[in-house]
This record gives C-alpha cells, structure tokens and sequence, in this order.
C-alpha cells in the first residue's frame, strides 16, 4: 500500500485502539462468534475517512455518492482501486484494503469490517508518517480530528443509520464538496426516479436541520446540534461532542468547530446559484 494512504489508515485504526484498548488483548474473543453485534472498524468508516483525507490533505483520492442497498454512501478510490467494499455481497479482492477485511463469515451478515489487529501487530504511527503529507484546508487539524474520532465512535450503529449520520457530517464540514457529489450522482445515468426522491426528501430535511440550528447560534449551540441530530438519526451524540469539547489533549473547542462549519452551510444555502438547489431542481 501507497506510504501516504497506509499512514492515514493506520492514523484512524490508532484512535479506534486508543478508545477501546481491550480490542488488543490477545484473549478478547470476536462478538460475532457469540452473536453480538461487531464493534471492529467497518469498512463504511474506512470509505468515508478517505473522504475526510481528501478533503483535508492533499492526496489523489477520488470519491463518489452513491446509493447501495438503499443506503446513502460515499466511496473512495485511491490511483483506480476502490478502498473497501462496504457489504458482504460487494467482497473484491481488487480492492486496496482486501488483505485487512475480516473474513469471518458470522460477522459478515451485512457490513465488511476491518479485521482486528493484535497488540504485537500495531506499529508507532510517528515512524510511518510520510514527510511529503501536506495538509490543504487552514483548519485541517480540529476538523479532521473531530470527525476521525466521529467516524470510530459511530461504527457500531446498523448500516442504515451509520450511513446516514456519516453523510449528514461529512456534508456539515464540507458541504459545497459533499453536494457536488450527490449532484455527479443525480445527474447521471445511475440515478433512478425513486433514488432522486429519496435524495430530495433527505436534502429537505437537511436544510431543515440547518435552519432548525440558528436558534442555538447565540448559545447552546453544541447541545442543540446534539438535539437536532438525534430527531433525525435516533442517534445520540452529545455525550460524544462533550468529551471531545473538554478534552485539552486535542487543543481545540468542538463548540467552535461546528459553528465555523455551519457558517459555511448557511452561506452556501444562501447563494441561490448553490448546488443545494440544483439538486433540488433536477429532483422536482
């Protein structure tokens, strides 16, 4: 694997151990061999933290929107090879992380996963970092730390929903970006007339979602996205922002994070020329 793309592989894989150590343990046995639900990395993740990458450091990942079984997902290329399948149904071994997918059948009932590494196996990833990664966004740090540690902490949610709640952030921090995206998708032969509705109600909702979040733009306003979030994805992540908020090892505030992100949603809402309505127009 290419230098840069195993560094940032191995960077969200080390927030993944840091917050569940026990995961290392050689005698930690596997949930899905008892019938729980797996808490290893999923490969949804590892798609949409090339995404985040792209967007944040300056690599030749390319991404896409696309809807598979009837989940709203982005996927990430790297120099024309896919980096994971996300479903079972989907298992490549052209794909870039083939070797890393758990081939345990029990836990392959319908997200891939990344394969658990052992304590002996995780390497320092200080003396893996390449010296030619070069960041592209001013702020490259607190965003990509906030969502690296988001997109570990919502793995184990079911598909539909990690999915959703994946796409919804992606699209808050970088929304101009994400839209595109969705619009290539609309736009092209792939898109059927149910997807465009489905699309459509989902970017209604959004824009809801951002409306809905000016009246915690004087204070509040961490708590009142957690509020909002969870009216839409039952997925609640307050608990999550504040321990991120108040966590000084990281060296900024999540409060101030997701208002510079909103301010850049409200700005692209505002321009009527905007991508938001030509999504919106071509799914009348």
């Amino acid at each position: 694997m290419d230098s840069k793309l195993e560094y940032f592989m191995l960077r969200i894989e080390q927030i993944f151990y840091e917050q569940n150590p026990q995961l290392l343990d050689e005698t930690q046995s596997c949930n899905a061999k008892k019938g729980l639900p797996c808490h290893c990395l999923s490969s949804m993740s590892v798609n949409f933290w090339g995404y985040v990458v792209k967007n944040c450091y300056k690599m030749e990942i390319e991404n896409r929107f696309d809807i598979q079984q009837d989940v709203k997902c982005i996927l990430s290329r790297y120099y024309g090879r896919e980096f994971a399948p996300i479903f079972a149904s989907d298992d490549n071994e052209e794909t870039r992380c083939y070797y890393k997918i758990c081939k345990e059948k029990a836990s392959m009932k319908d997200k891939v996963y990344i394969a658990r590494r052992r304590k002996g196996e995780f390497v320092d990833i200080d003396q893996k970092k390449p010296s030619d990664v070069e960041a592209c966004i001013t702020e490259v740090r607190p965003v990509c730390v906030f969502l690296e540690h988001f997109i570990v902490g919502i793995r184990t949610q079911p598909k539909e929903r990690e999915c959703l709640a994946l796409l919804i952030f992606v699209m808050f921090f970088f929304p101009n970006r994400t839209m595109k995206l969705v619009y290539e998708y609309v736009k092209g032969e792939r898109s059927t007339t149910e997807n465009k509705k489905c699309i459509k109600e989902y970017m209604d909702t959004y824009k809801g979602f951002i409306d809905n979040l000016k009246s915690y733009v004087d204070y509040g306003f961490s708590a009142g996205f957690s509020v909002l979030f969870e009216k839409w994805t039952g997925i609640y992540v307050g608990e999550w922002i504040e321990d991120t908020f108040g966590n000084d090892r990281l060296g900024f505030h999540s409060e101030a994070v997701l208002k510079a992100a909103y301010n850049k949603n409200i700005e692209e809402m505002r321009r009527r020329s905007s991508v938001y309505y030509k999504i919106e127009k071509i799914c009348e």
